[in-house]
């Protein structure tokens, strides 16, 4: 799967070189980025260059007019769905790990402002005595160490990527980490710890990756005109992996 572009090549030589992982091996994805950073757009992009090789699932929590696109289709969550739909394919993540479905298939699971949703099911379980955040937790931490012999890769997206999100220390478990835009000095050690960064400050768009097995890397997403044309691809991808 296309990532981004190396942002050195692109602005020293003018030449767009791809920054590529095999989606098979490089699943699981943490996207992370403060508001303006371009998190959004780069997501729609990814996901684009996804769709024609994974079965995806969206989870939306906070209905955002990023996704309006998606509404209606099969495998879209948004608003208080988003937890039905992480346990959904937790669902089928569970019944391919204990061969009760035999499948090639990769199948991956967005989960946009993760943090939202944990902290409204944590302010429930306060109220009602439950622990359904606890449970979420649980099941993506799962899907993140598991996942990738199955085919099942969870994509995060945070404006802060916290340990406390993530169970066991499920984190660690990201073939793929990219952060756009500013970044604050705590968070580059969290998640980029040991890595020599550059200080820079990053135009919407670019940002680092640090892909697992490859050394980190500077990018830049390219600029697409026509975005509805890019959503619409992405509802083909989405149909097409349904039947």
């Amino acid at each position: 799967m296309k990532i981004a572009y190396d942002m050195e090549v692109w602005e020293r030589l003018g030449a767009k070189l791809p920054i590529t992982a095999p989606l098979k091996t490089h699943p699981s994805y943490l996207l992370t980025g403060s508001s303006g950073s371009g998190k959004s757009y780069a997501l729609k992009y990814l996901m684009f260059n996804a769709s024609n090789e994974a079965r995806l699932w969206v989870c939306d929590f906070k209905d955002s007019e990023d996704f309006t696109f998606l509404k209606g289709l099969n495998g879209y969550y948004e608003g208080d769905n988003a937890e039905q739909g992480i346990l959904h394919f937790h669902d089928a993540f569970t019944k391919v790990r204990k061969k009760e479905i035999i499948t090639q298939e990769i199948r991956i699971l967005v989960i946009d402002e993760y943090p939202s949703l944990l902290l409204y099911l944590s302010s429930i379980d306060k109220e009602e005595k439950t622990k359904r955040a606890d449970r979420i937790k649980r099941c993506v931490a799962e899907m993140l160490m598991l996942g990738r012999g199955l085919g099942f890769g969870v994509w995060i997206v945070t404006q802060r990527a916290d340990a406390s999100l993530f169970d066991g220390g499920s984190r660690d478990n990201f073939m793929g980490i990219i952060s756009l835009g500013r970044t604050s000095r705590e968070q580059e050690q969290m998640l980029f710890a040991g890595e020599e960064i550059q200080k820079r400050i990053y135009k919407p768009g670019e940002g680092i990756v640090l892909l697992d097995g490859l050394p980190l890397m500077e990018i830049k997403f390219p600029m697409i005109k026509d975005v509805k044309k890019l959503e619409g691809k992405i509802i083909e991808g989405f149909k097409k992996s349904r039947g």
